[in-house]
């Protein structure tokens, strides 16, 4: 008979291929910062936002994963493209050589123009991945009043946003409300901290979200994020392969030898036992119990 172990692992087997079938490989993913180079950031909180940028950028830098630095202020100037971008180990320098611009606070004109020139091929992104956005501002923005064209085109790119809000600017109501609008999702994608110096608190959480998305892929912020993101279902080919893989290993399993033997009974009935003497069906015995195997009168191949 084929063991329990046996049939485990091929039922393993099948759940893997099913997790491979429904999600694929480790999932591309392009992370684009915005950085909030507005004339009230001042330098040395430019600088602490920079160090914040490179810290979570060593922690999720993987073989799958592309970057991309902008900032603005009156205008949005985008500083490192993904195919600009130096994994090799220059990537640092890259970020420290940005320097704070100052200005005004045009986060709606900065997100249009990231979808528009960043988050395509020419910019270096690639139209497979998992496309994501982190921005990050000290205060409300002066072209509010284009913020639901921003988002939509953003919402059109399938670009998945996190919102950081800076400072005390967010107390008030409606740069919260900004913050919301920025984000994919107002539960899980918006963060507040009080200051510059604080923003390493919400560096695990940021970094958590991310990994969780790129290890199963963008399903796993299905809960927070329009159907548009999510990835696509597994093909009608895949998910048939799968199931006659299953169904090959499963049978190869169940391939065992049946030892038939008899047992005289007060009705004379026949009982049949698996090789580890467990009862399979029998006359009159109870069908969980052991039976005598000294007596094997033929063998046969199920």
């Amino acid at each position: 008979m084929a063991s329990i172990p046996c049939i485990l692992m091929v039922l393993l087997i099948c759940l893997s291929l099913d997790h491979m079938a429904c999600h694929g490989p480790e999932q591309a993913t392009d992370i684009a910062f915005l950085l909030d180079s507005s004339g009230s950031v001042r330098d040395v909180e430019f600088e602490a936002m920079k160090q914040f940028v490179i810290n979570l950028i060593r922690k999720l830098l993987k073989k799958h994963t592309q970057f991309a630095i902008a900032q603005y202020s009156s205008s949005c100037h985008i500083r490192v493209n993904f195919s600009q971008f130096n994994s090799k180990g220059l990537w640092e320098k890259q970020v420290e050589n940005i320097r704070h611009i100052s200005g005004g606070s045009n986060t709606a004109a900065a997100i249009t123009k990231l979808a528009k020139e960043l988050f395509v091929t020419s910019g270096g992104a690639r139209p497979d991945a998992t496309k994501v956005l982190i921005v990050i501002t000290d205060g409300q923005s002066v072209d509010g009043y284009n913020l639901p064209f921003a988002i939509d085109m953003a919402d059109a790119k399938n670009i998945i946003r996190f919102a950081v809000g800076v400072g005390q600017a967010f107390e008030n109501s409606r740069a919260r409300q900004e913050l919301n609008m920025i984000a994919t999702s107002a539960t899980d994608h918006v963060f507040i901290v009080d200051n510059f110096d604080t923003l390493e608190k919400i560096s695990s959480s940021i970094e958590n979200h991310i990994k969780t998305m790129q290890s199963i892929g963008t399903n796993a912020t299905e809960s927070s994020t329009p159907k548009a993101d999510r990835g696509p279902p597994a093909s009608p080919g895949v998910l048939m392969i799968r199931a006659a893989v299953c169904v090959c290993l499963l049978a190869a399993a169940l391939t065992v030898t049946v030892l038939i033997t008899r047992k005289k009974t007060s009705a004379g009935g026949e009982t049949v036992i698996y090789t580890n003497a467990i009862m399979l069906r029998g006359g009159e015995n109870n069908i969980n119990t052991p039976v005598d195997t000294s007596t094997v009168y033929d063998t046969v191949q199920k």
